[in-house]
């Protein structure tokens, strides 16, 4: 009986084993072999449609360009898959309101040039605003006060053109570039707006005259605006901001709103709360440089180039000198270090800064103004601060849009602020009044969403040839220059030419010689003019590339190994600096991955 038991036991054990396999084994072939029939019809198809388009090619050739096609059409239907499901989960996890019915439509925190114009828009739109303002003095400014001509052209499409009269504002009509002993003369380009033989033009003024336009402008189209310091954000719901707290004497008041705009200034502590400091670069601006400005009086007829920004490549760095009136300049000198206890100090060590290191630099019919500033110590300092642009992936609450500086800021060498601002505000207001429902979380959420994609094309290109352009004219030591001549009393008297920067600025200026498209490009994107951020990154390129040329023409048959050198060195040094610019503003990302092009700060730059 045992031997009969283990044989009945055996024998099934053993068909189990072997049949396992081959089911198994059979499977995946029947699985491979649809797959293969499926995918052989698919390209079949595709390439009939091909041949029916007229691409006639080889059979090989034939299926790798339906094969190349397929693949593209997969991965664009999982892409568009992904979008979908992005969007359902969020419209799932979407908080929901604590409040049933809001005091305003929109709350804005700040009533600077963003929250004025943007307030202003949206009541002449029909909504019900509030702007907090913690001062409605008068303030005196050194930076805002050049406006580019797609700024005036934005200010005037949100109707508010009218602000810019009957504060004495100058008309600037371009840029006058000193380098060394060459100069190079920059005219806006016309555009598209402009009369056959009218000048483009921009307007410099004094910043406090505008602000204070710009708040009564406010004011009269309907928005109420209040002189209040606001103390914190309301989110009673976890990852919504429905709100505001401001003082009211000792008592705490709020002021809720379907949607919170926040933009009242760099360094807001509410960008912190609202916006990652995991994505991209953070949360926090990133001190570059700072800006000791000077405003020279009677001297806006002096000035090399009347009516033009005039900008003096100095050894240590850029100084730009404009009129902010029909009368007065502002002097503006970059101090190439974000560390406030590098800049030299008030009072004698200040003064010797200003007349010994910097006014030699100048033009001899402006140091006498110069030098009387310096006497009287009306001297002024400003930090300037770079932030890459917001982004839905890195805004982590719901109901709330960063606007302004409090958003993005850039370096002011290219005088792109209020430009950038102005945009914003009208592709903000594009979104908010398309919202059928304010009250609706998933309409707003999709509208501010709409918005940070939106403004990126004029934010992008400006923030990209501003931050580049002051990579380029500003040396990469910092202050160290100044440091040797305190100690030493050694002066840079001259540009240095070995350095990749140094070479590179020698071929943006011979580039800007060239006149022609090499011009008016430029010059373009830097007026705020022409939005494409991939036309600067051609013109980025080619000013590396014409350069090597220039490079090799100059250095003859003998020197050709040091131009080729130079040359690689200038081009190797282009694409180090603009790609983790574009890799910041997320452009072209499959070329420049912010993971492998990740910007670095320099030693001297602060957070």
């Amino acid at each position: 009986m045992a031997p009969m038991k283990t044989a009945a036991v055996t024998t099934p054990a053993t068909t189990t084993t072997t049949t396992t396999p081959v089911t198994t084994t059979a499977l995946l072939q029947n699985v491979q072999s649809t797959l293969s029939k499926s995918l052989d019809t698919s390209l079949n198809v595709i390439g009939k449609q091909l041949q029916t388009l007229g691409v006639n090619l080889p059979q090989d050739q034939q299926e790798k360009l339906s094969m190349a096609v397929g693949l593209t059409g997969v991965g664009a239907t999982l892409y568009i898959l992904n979008k979908i499901c992005s969007k359902i989960m969020r419209m799932l996890t979407l908080p929901k309101p604590s409040f049933a019915k809001k005091d305003y439509d929109v709350v804005i925190v700040g009533g600077g040039i963003g929250g004025c114009a943007l307030g202003s828009a949206l009541s002449k739109a029909g909504k019900n605003v509030l702007v907090l303002e913690r001062d409605m003095s008068e303030p005196d400014r050194i930076i805002g006060e050049l406006l580019q001509p797609g700024g005036v052209q934005h200010l005037k499409d949100l109707g508010l053109g009218h602000c810019l009269e009957g504060i004495d504002a100058a008309r600037v009509f371009g840029y006058q570039v000193f380098y060394g002993d060459e100069q190079v003369n920059l005219p806006y380009p016309a555009d598209s707006n402009s009369k056959v033989g009218e000048k483009v033009e921009g307007r410099s003024f004094h910043y406090g005259r505008f602000i204070m336009n710009l708040r009564r402008a406010c004011e009269q189209d309907g928005a109420k605006i209040l002189e209040r310091t606001v103390v914190s954000l309301i989110e009673k719901t976890p990852g919504l901001i429905e709100g505001v707290q401001y003082k009211e004497g000792d008592a705490t008041v709020e002021a809720t709103g379907n949607i919170v705009v926040v933009c009242n200034g760099a360094g807001s502590s509410y960008t912190r709360q609202v916006r990652s400091d995991k994505v991209g670069s953070g949360n926090k601006p990133l001190v570059v440089s700072q800006f000791i400005g000077l405003e020279l009086a009677a001297s806006a007829d002096k000035l090399p180039r009347p009516n033009h920004g005039n900008v003096f490549l100095l050894p240590d760095a850029p100084c730009l000198l404009y009129p902010n009136s029909t009368t007065t300049v502002r002097c503006l000198i970059d101090f190439p270090d974000g560390d406030a206890n590098k800049l030299p100090k008030r009072g004698e060590e200040m003064a010797k800064y200003l007349l010994e290191y910097i006014m030699p630099h100048l033009p001899e019919n402006l140091h006498e103004s110069f030098k009387a500033e310096v006497d009287a110590g009306r001297i002024k300092v400003v930090q300037n601060r770079e932030m890459p642009g917001e982004t839905p992936e890195s805004l982590t609450k719901k109901g709330v849009v960063l606007i302004g500086d409090a958003m993005n800021c850039r370096h002011p060498i290219t005088g792109g602020g209020m430009t950038v601002t102005f945009s914003d505000c009208k592709e903000l207001v594009k979104a908010i009044v398309q919202i059928k429902d304010l009250n609706c979380v998933s309409e707003v959420d999709e509208a501010i969403q709409s918005f940070y994609v939106n403004r990126s094309k004029v934010a992008s290109t400006i923030n990209i040839l501003a931050n580049a352009l002051y990579s380029i004219f500003a040396p990469p030591s910092g202050s160290k220059s100044w440091e040797a001549y305190k100690s030493e009393g050694k002066k840079p008297d001259a540009l240095s030419n070995n350095d990749s920067m140094s070479i590179m600025r020698r071929a943006v200026f011979g580039y800007f010689k060239k006149g022609g498209i090499c011009q008016t490009g430029p010059l373009s994107l830097l007026s705020g003019i022409w939005h494409s951020p991939y036309g600067l990154i051609a013109h980025f390129f080619s000013v590396a590339v014409i350069g090597s040329v220039d490079l090799i023409k100059e250095g003859g048959i003998l020197g050709i190994f040091g131009s080729i050198y130079k040359s690689l060195k200038m081009i190797t040094g282009a694409t180090t600096l603009i790609a983790p610019l574009i890799a910041e503003e997320r452009l072209l990302s499959c070329i420049f991955p912010g993971f492998i092009w990740r910007r670095k700060p320099l030693p001297h730059h602060q957070k």
